[in-house]
């Protein structure tokens, strides 16, 4: 229960008996089901009030576990994730994505992350547009473009 709610402490129907106790409600003005909860009072242990069980929780685990771990054991994350921009699906996604593909085609673990690994070429190096990225190079802005487009922009008339 939050701190800001323990004055909501009880149920309904103790509630409901307090009102009418100090007088709030008059007998006129009583639930129809009152009497009836009164008579026949819910069960004490219910899944709200009731206590967890000993011991520690169980882990849960997914079948595409096993092939995140072992992308993430295999290659090295190059960049961080920023939350607030959308890539699309990352190299792990499509390596986990895969790598279930081939699983549940009849392939054992280890031959599914072989094979996803040759179908997606994930390679360790990094691209020349990673390099940028990670480096932060503003001067070579121009020059990184021009490499990637494989010309040199037009000349404007009138500049």
């Amino acid at each position: 229960m939050p701190p800001g709610a323990r004055h909501l402490r009880g149920t309904v129907a103790s509630r409901m008996r307090n009102l009418i106790h100090a007088g709030a409600i008059t007998k006129a003005w009583e639930p129809v089901w009152f009497p009836v909860v009164e008579a026949f009072p819910p069960l004490v242990n219910t899944k709200v009030n009731r206590r967890a069980e000993a011991g520690r929780m169980p882990k849960i685990t997914y079948p595409e576990d096993k092939f995140r771990k072992l992308f993430y054991e295999r290659f090295e994350t190059r960049q961080p994730l920023y939350l607030w921009e959308d890539h699309g699906s990352s190299h792990c996604d499509r390596f986990v994505d895969t790598c279930m593909q081939f699983a549940q085609e009849g392939l054992n673990d280890e031959e599914a992350v072989e094979k996803a690994t040759g179908a997606l070429e994930i390679s360790k190096k990094e691209t020349k547009m990673d390099q940028f990225v990670n480096e932060n190079k503003l001067e070579d802005t121009i020059d990184l473009e021009e490499d990637l487009i494989g010309s040199e922009y037009p000349e404007l008339p009138g500049f």
